[in-house]
């Protein structure tokens, strides 16, 4: 049995060339950072700096354990940010799953019976004190990215100077509240 060596061993620099992240793939496993990365500091890391950020593959043609040795190796030497390091790899390294195949749940086709079942359970729900204290919970010290908070002011004040908006919440007693704040941002 021939060994397959089509693995490599990457690197991304920050703009001040100092390594950030090290990893191992085959194909355009590098690339796949700038649009999903598990690794939240990572993909926080490329978000702010992606056009002065570099990736430079250091070793190529590997096998797949050849490629794990060397990502460990690096990740040992270069040192992760919890052990002083620059790095910000999750773990040091050497684990992964080869030929997983990301499959899209939202994707998947409901029937229209299950459709209906799940749209009559959201009708009219409330959620219960302990419910919605669990979701405050998770909701505690999540940041949100520049980009989604802009998003957002932008949508609230396009709908809070919306005259339909206002007279709907009017009608509803909450419009003071909405044309205050409009008043605020705009």
């Amino acid at each position: 049995m021939m060994l397959q060596k089509s693995y490599y061993v990457y690197v991304w620099f920050r703009r001040n060339d100092v390594p950030c992240y090290v990893g191992k793939g085959h194909g355009d496993r590098w690339k796949q950072h700038l649009t999903r990365s598990k690794n939240r500091h990572l993909s926080n890391i490329l978000a702010k700096e992606k056009k002065q950020m570099r990736a430079e593959i250091v070793a190529n043609q590997l096998t797949e354990s050849e490629a794990f040795e060397l990502e460990m190796l690096l990740i040992s030497v270069i040192g992760r940010r919890q052990h002083g390091g620059p790095l910000v790899n999750s773990t040091d390294g050497g684990e992964g799953t080869s030929g997983y195949k990301h499959v899209n749940r939202r994707m998947r086709k409901h029937s229209q019976e299950h459709k209906d079942k799940i749209a009559a359970s959201l009708i009219g729900g409330k959620r219960t004190p302990e419910q919605r204290a669990k979701m405050s919970a998770w909701q505690i010290g999540r940041k949100m990215s520049p980009e989604s908070r802009v998003k957002m002011r932008e949508a609230a004040i396009r709908r809070c100077s919306n005259p339909d908006y206002l007279e709907k919440l009017s009608r509803a007693g909450k419009a003071g509240a909405a044309s205050r704040w409009s008043k605020q941002v705009i």
